[in-house]
């Protein structure tokens, strides 16, 4: 189907181009103090004392393929508007990317051993006021506050991840379906 075939070349192009933004935060740096420790640590989300099994983004990453299974199957005729039905599951995979604290983690910790600010087990804790700091220990903060600091930290760092972050992210969206405020009609959601 020629239609299939442009959505996956135009899904290509856009992978590509986040794999090459980011590639350079994954390499190693020439750094004047070996930073190997940090570097590792980024990468593994070494979180403090934890028995094995308590990772979430483990059980995040069978979620999502789940829903990308789902979203691939004919449906049965319980299931009456296939197309909605897709759109449906479509929404919560999106949901669940665009809340899950590993993916942003990694970015800010590798961030911050570009910067030599070293690796964190609250990489966005530094970032923020007095106020969202006591916030921050009952609630964690939103995508958008961690979208926001790796932009500033990417900008001084050498990286424009502000075109990355625009393309995917819609806070409006991203709180519609959190709070189930959205609606798919037969022209738009």
């Amino acid at each position: 189907d020629h239609e299939a075939a442009e959505w996956q070349a135009q899904h290509k192009a856009i992978q590509d181009g986040y794999i090459n933004l980011l590639a350079p935060l994954f390499l190693p740096k020439e750094p004047t103090n070996p930073d190997i420790l940090d570097y590792f640590c980024a990468l593994l989300r070494v979180g403090g004392m934890e028995d094995g099994g308590w990772d979430p983004y483990g059980e995040s990453r069978v979620v999502l393929q789940e829903l990308h299974e789902l979203m691939q199957i004919d449906l049965p005729e319980k299931f009456p508007d296939h197309e909605k039905t897709v759109i449906r599951l479509g929404l919560i995979f999106y949901s669940h990317i665009v809340e899950m604290d590993a993916p942003y983690e990694v970015i800010c910790n590798l961030l911050r051993r570009q910067l030599d600010l070293g690796y964190s087990l609250r990489p966005f804790f530094d970032f923020l006021s007095a106020k969202e700091q006591k916030q921050y220990r009952y609630s964690g903060i939103y995508p958008t506050k961690k979208i926001a600091i790796i932009k500033k930290l990417g900008l001084q760092a050498g990286y424009d991840f502000a075109p990355m972050f625009d393309e995917f992210y819609d806070n409006g969206l991203r709180n519609a379906i959190a709070h189930s405020s959205f609606v798919i009609t037969e022209e738009e959601l």
